[in-house]
């Protein structure tokens, strides 16, 4: 072939209209190996292993490195694929004089080549750097093989010398740079500006490989005491997995599987499972065996023509996995996962880069440093802790968080069923439960938890709920279980007074119920509640609920008698009162009404038995007595309103009553007080004078007679505070006065 000449290279691809683009190792380059790593950034694997632990292939969604790299199961070589990020090609180095910067330039500029406008020609380590302005144009030099002056030319795709920086946060983009920039610290020149993701991930470009190589395998990086993460970002592409968009809603994962490997002409796309996000639009395919760009496009192109309309694309292999199952009883935190997973030997891991943790969704994904390690942790689907097992599976970023799994094939390759699998997390809720119910389940939880250890029961009070998130198919379990429970719950109420309310919503009280319950050996059994003047008592049966009610019935005492009304006004029967409930520590109340006469007393048996006792004792103490004054009818008058406040002192002073009962006093009080209030009442009378008068005219007794007349002695006595007293008929016909008081 002469100067200037290009060939299309066999089993490429020419991928016009796919996003995002990628591009194949040119075969004629040599490949990478290990020992001369300054050739180029390190490719994403190591050396492969010598056979594969599966004899028809790796597990779906894992990422064989035999595989990835130049793969035998055709016997022939396969190249690498690669995401291509920007228009730009490397020509490795030949040594040839006549292959430099300007003849480069005027070849892949021109037509022969299949290039075009060039922006920029550099030099990096072992290559020319050619960057063109537009992406197809490298896309379209690198489907052809080339030839310049009889020198045949090894080129490849320009991989961006990128790294992936991971920080805690607290970093700022200028110290990063100042820090990456310095070659001491296995850095160099930066290209641009850094970017940071939405996820706090920087990723910094450099200007040659060397600088990226460098920070890569420097063992590690601290920023300003502050340890950072450094890994190469990845470009290459995964031959066994494949992004599915656009899927319509009802597709069965059937149907995907046989429309996809229906648009394969070669028929050797055989399809092991499909890994599905919280979009059900998206999921990700894995295949059994590797497939090339070509295959790729080809069921690209033909299944957005066909009638399910999806879209296919390639995808970077992943260092990420995703572990399912994490309950919140098991204890597992982000050290004991890293501990455990940089662990090798344990667990077949190695350098972690990070660790998230969703709590409430079960799951963590952890991203290693080396994509190889993702292979060997998911060979065991499983991996157990002290507090449990969790399920691991690859983790692609194009779903989020990995929901379901489902494992089909059409092949007849026997399907190994130690696969990595999602341990699904459901999560399902009873609603409008009682609060005394919801109460009382609370305290079934722990036998539970032992029965459902992959459950989480959250109870929320406000919303009268239980909400129970777990795994697979047992969670519906515990839901059902949960409801048998309730229906089988029994409840018994019983109205109190407002007094006996107030008692039993203090601490204290509810102990004392508590002790009582717990004596009788159903205290995990039952709940006790009061509320709206009612006591509420719910238990896991019938027979709960009857001991329950017996010992609250036991246990709380409402006491009522009736008591002499002239007790409720003694002077010390308040101070009896607030005693005896201070008493009682709030146990018991007693209460009474002055109208009726009625003493209440409620409260716990033995505060309220003690108060009883009390009661008896001061109504002994003071035992009331009735005892008649007899005195004149004008006496009585000037007393009650000449001396009625002498009268009410002598009653609060002796705690006795003093009725007017018009020829005499009625007095009512303590025994031992009868004597003394009589004759102090006796005393009072003695003061009132008694005066007599006589009268002797003519028409006396008609004037005595006259209603006018009688208003005005009337007026009299009123205003002089005195008694008067007649007898018109003693001698006729003048009247005789017989009395004149005052």
């Amino acid at each position: 072939m002469g100067a200037g000449a290009s060939k299309k290279t066999k089993g490429t691809d020419k991928h016009d209209n796919e996003t995002p683009t990628f591009t194949l190792a040119e075969p004629t380059a040599p490949p990478y190996n290990p020992e001369y790593p300054t050739r180029g950034l390190t490719p994403q694997q190591p050396s492969p292993h010598p056979a594969h632990l599966y004899p028809w292939g790796q597990p779906p969604g894992t990422y064989c490195q035999a595989c990835a790299a130049p793969s035998h199961d055709d016997g022939m070589s396969s190249p690498n694929e690669y995401f291509l990020e920007t228009p730009s090609i490397e020509v490795l180095r030949t040594g040839e004089h006549q292959v430099n910067e300007e003849a480069l330039k005027k070849y892949f500029s021109s037509k022969k080549s299949h290039g075009g406008k060039i922006l920029s020609i550099t030099e990096d380590d072992d290559c020319f750097v050619i960057n063109f302005e537009n992406l197809n144009d490298a896309r379209e030099v690198l489907s052809h093989s080339h030839e310049l002056d009889g020198t045949q030319l090894h080129i490849r795709n320009r991989k961006s010398p990128t790294i992936e920086v991971i920080t805690d946060g607290t970093i700022t983009e200028d110290r990063l740079k100042t820090y990456f920039e310095n070659r001491r610290n296995g850095g160099g020149p930066i290209d641009g500006a850094i970017k940071k993701t939405p996820q706090g991930v920087y990723y910094i470009t450099f200007k040659n490989k060397r600088a990226a190589i460098d920070a890569v395998q420097k063992p590690s990086h601290s920023i300003d005491g502050k340890q950072v993460a450094v890994a190469e970002k990845l470009s290459l592409i995964d031959r066994r997995s494949l992004l599915i968009k656009g899927i319509p809603a009802g597709c069965s994962h059937g149907h995907l599987r046989d429309y996809l490997e229906g648009k394969d002409s070669k028929g050797t796309l055989h399809i092991a499972g499909i890994y599905l996000g919280e979009d059900v639009s998206v999921a990700v395919v894995s295949l059994f065996h590797d497939i090339n760009g070509e295959t790729r496009h080809e069921i690209g192109t033909k299944a957005k023509q066909g009638d399910l309309a999806v879209s296919v694309s390639p995808m970077v292999v992943t260092r990420s996995v995703q572990l399912s199952g994490i309950t919140k009883q098991s204890g597992i935190t982000r050290d004991l996962l890293l501990n455990y997973f940089e662990n090798t030997e344990r667990s077949g891991g190695g350098k972690v880069l990070d660790i998230n943790m969703d709590k409430k969704k079960g799951t963590a994904v952890i991203s290693f440093k080396d994509p190889a390690v993702v292979q060997r942790v998911v060979q065991r689907p499983f991996h157990q802790f002290d507090c449990g097992s969790v399920s691991v599976c690859p983790h692609y970023g194009a779903l989020g968080t990995v929901t379901d799994t489902d494992f089909l094939t059409s092949s007849k390759t026997p399907f190994d069923p130690n696969v990595p699998r999602v341990i699904k997390r459901n999560e399902l809720n009873i609603v409008n439960i009682g609060p005394s119910k919801l109460r009382l389940l609370e305290k079934q939880l722990p036998n539970l938890k032992v029965e459902f250890p992959n459950v989480d029961f959250d109870i929320d009070h406000d919303q009268h709920r239980i909400t129970i998130d777990g795994v697979d198919h047992e969670t519906t379990q515990a839901r059902d279980n949960l409801n048998e429970k309730l229906q089988e719950f029994k409840e018994y109420r019983w109205s109190i007074s407002d007094e006996l309310q107030s008692i039993l919503s203090r601490d204290n009280t509810k102990k004392a119920m508590e002790r009582a319950f717990a004596e009788a050996n159903v205290q995990k059994g039952v709940h006790f509640t009061v509320e709206n003047n009612e006591v509420i008592i719910v238990g896991v049966d019938k027979s709960t609920v009857d001991i329950a009610e017996s010992c609250a019935r036991s246990t709380l005492i409402e006491n009522s008698k009736n008591i002499p009304k002239q007790i409720l006004i003694l002077s010390d029967w308040d101070h009896f009162v607030k005693k005896s409930n201070d008493d009682a520590k709030n146990n018991a109340k007693m209460s009474y009404d002055k109208t009726s006469g009625k003493v209440h007393i409620v409260g716990l048996k033995r505060e309220v038995d003690d108060i009883d006792r009390k009661l008896d004792e001061f109504l002994k103490q003071h035992s009331f007595e009735t005892l008649f004054v007899d005195v004149e009818r004008p006496i009585v008058k000037v007393l009650v309103k000449r001396q009625k406040d002498q009268l009410r002192k002598i009653e609060l002073d002796n705690d006795v009553s003093i009725d007017d009962m018009g020829t005499r006093f009625k007095i009512q009080g303590p025994r031992d007080r009868m004597k003394k209030v009589s004759d102090e009442i006796k005393g009072l009378a003695s003061k009132v004078i008694a005066t007599t008068v006589q009268y002797k005219k003519p028409g006396l007794g008609k004037l005595f007679s006259d209603d006018t007349f009688k208003k005005l002695l009337k007026g009299i006595e009123e205003n002089k505070s005195c008694a008067l007293q007649w007898d018109c008929k003693t001698w006729t016909p003048s009247p005789k006065v017989v009395s004149l008081m005052g």
